[in-house]
């Protein structure tokens, strides 16, 4: 009897590992996917003037869910959450799959980021509730070389089906994956307690917090393009940003739930530093999308070709966050990671940035290589760090807010990517002319973000 007892246990336990492993590169195959065979999905639904705004539609709808959803599962506990994430997402690709024209397929997009939004919200807190300090920055490192695998396998596959089959079945195979995702969840994942069934949530918050982010990206994105910069349009937009925005800091200040973890903040400064490096990663990765579109339009490549160009950036990802968990695991040098996160980063970019027609395929590779190898050790130092540093209490709401700030500062990325190639079309110049500007931008970010880590974490503080 205890031995039957015992192998469900380790049965429903291998079972949850499976799907907090997976739940995270499900998703970035999909972007992987859609970032090289998005052109053609909108070319045959008659949709391309909507390119930019799919883009940054699901990773913004998903960075507002978030913290919305890190509250709730506060409420209804974490695998509810979870589990509302993985189901609503199979519902997502379904939608995705069967679109007969753009306005179903931006549907199917817009769901996809906010139901990923539950499970991302809650997916690192029931890796702190499952695994021991010690072993959670080897537990996040492997997330990460998963994603890099499926953010591998997203371009690749998904091109070839574009080009030999149809786009249609890389959604079809996401809506398996994702289910059989869902059924690893609901028999593994046991029931936590949920941390305060009497928090009320803050819907006003919400309110406010929607108003706050959606129109300022939309601004970013549509400025200079659909409207002129100094219309009414976007005099509107950054009213209700900034009305909304001044309302949601009052708010938080007095609500006993806030969706900002003002408190976790305030108490962990590497915490503030964290999320700042986030953002910034998070902001330089955005432009995948578009070198996409730079190897395609400028290079002449088709959706496989241009796939197989970024195999170089997901094994990079793989071999530095399988190498900075090590690392962090047996050294704790908390504040070197981060700073060999962004040098790489900052590299990368100012290679990017000289991309040209011309361009030899070798440094197009190497730049590639950095690229992912930059995303790989900022994606697993900060949220290593940041569980090092919160509480059991203060982990749910802290790495909830962390996803959304990677999410913010991808659809941040997307926006200003799209707002300076927009601007660089209207003032005569080509798509590498915009492309090189977006990445001169990231090169000054990462430089300043190097420089605040060492301003405001000193040595002293930490390794």
């Amino acid at each position: 009897m205890n031995t039957t007892s015992e192998n469900n246990i380790r049965r429903r336990q291998v079972l949850a590992v499976l799907s907090l492993l997976t739940a995270q590169p499900i998703y970035m195959f999909y972007v992987g996917a859609r970032s090289v065979v998005l052109s053609q999905i909108l070319t045959e639904l008659n949709g391309m003037q909507f390119f930019s705004i799919t883009v940054i539609l699901s990773s913004t709808i998903m960075a507002i869910t978030l913290p919305i959803a890190g509250s709730i599962s506060d409420k209804i506990g974490r695998r509810t959450t979870y589990l509302l994430g993985l189901g609503g997402y199979c519902i997502a690709m379904v939608l995705c799959a069967m679109a007969l024209n753009t306005p179903m397929l931006l549907l199917g997009i817009s769901m996809c980021g906010f139901t990923n939004g539950f499970t991302s919200s809650v997916t690192y807190a029931l890796v702190s509730d499952t695994f021991a300090e010690a072993q959670r920055p080897k537990i996040i490192s492997y997330i990460s070389i998963l994603t890099a695998a499926s953010s591998l396998l997203g371009p690749v596959l998904g091109g070839a089906l574009t080009d030999f089959k149809s786009w249609r079945l890389v959604f079809v195979l996401l809506l398996v994956l994702e289910a059989l995702n869902f059924c690893c969840a609901a028999f593994g994942i046991p029931r936590i307690k949920p941390i305060s069934t009497a928090r009320n949530l803050d819907y006003l918050g919400i309110v406010f917090f929607t108003l706050c982010i959606a129109p300022f990206l939309y601004l970013l994105t549509s400025a200079g393009g659909t409207f002129s910069w100094l219309s009414l349009q976007t005099a509107l937009l950054t009213a209700v940003s900034l009305v909304s925005l001044a309302a949601l800091v009052r708010r938080e200040k007095k609500h006993s739930a806030p969706l900002i973890p003002t408190d976790v903040i305030k108490t962990h400064p590497e915490y503030l530093i964290c999320l700042i490096v986030t953002i910034t990663g998070g902001i330089c990765y955005s432009g995948m999308n578009y070198l996409a579109l730079y190897y395609q339009n400028v290079r002449g490549m088709n959706a496989t070709m241009s796939g197989m160009m970024t195999v170089p950036r997901q094994g990079g990802m793989m071999l530095a966050s399988l190498l900075i968990g090590v690392y962090i695991s047996r050294k704790r040098k908390y504040r070197r990671s981060l700073l060999i996160g962004i040098g790489v980063f900052s590299l990368a970019v100012f290679l990017i940035a000289q991309f040209g027609t011309d361009t030899l395929i070798p440094i197009l590779l190497f730049s590639e290589l950095l690229y992912g190898a930059a995303d790989g050790i900022s994606a697993v130092g900060p949220s290593s760090i940041a569980q090092h540093y919160l509480s059991k209490d203060e982990v749910g709401r802290g790495m909830a807010f962390s996803s959304f700030a990677g999410t913010f500062g991808n659809s941040l990325g997307a926006a200003l990517n799209s707002a300076i190639l927009q601007g660089a079309q209207n003032f005569g110049g080509s798509f590498c002319d915009g492309l090189n500007s977006a990445f001169w931008v990231y090169t000054a970010l990462c430089a300043s973000v190097f420089a605040v880590i060492i301003r405001f974490w000193p040595a002293h503080r930490g390794a």
